[in-house]
């Protein structure tokens, strides 16, 4: 059976395969929660989006 887990707290300490927020088109860290993420995961995000077109 597949399952969503709705959690609520600072969402870069989570346990998670995957994190959906929203982003801008380039998903190239905006604000908010994007920003977060961003922040927290430091320069290996952007260069792991470098070769993703984006949305």
């Amino acid at each position: 059976m597949k399952k969503i887990n709705l959690l609520s707290g600072d969402i870069s300490t989570f346990d998670a395969d995957v994190i959906v927020t929203a982003a801008n088109r380039d998903l190239k860290g905006g604000g908010g929660v994007d920003a977060a993420i961003h922040r927290v995961a430091g320069p290996e995000l952007l260069k792991s989006l470098a070769n993703f077109p984006g949305c």
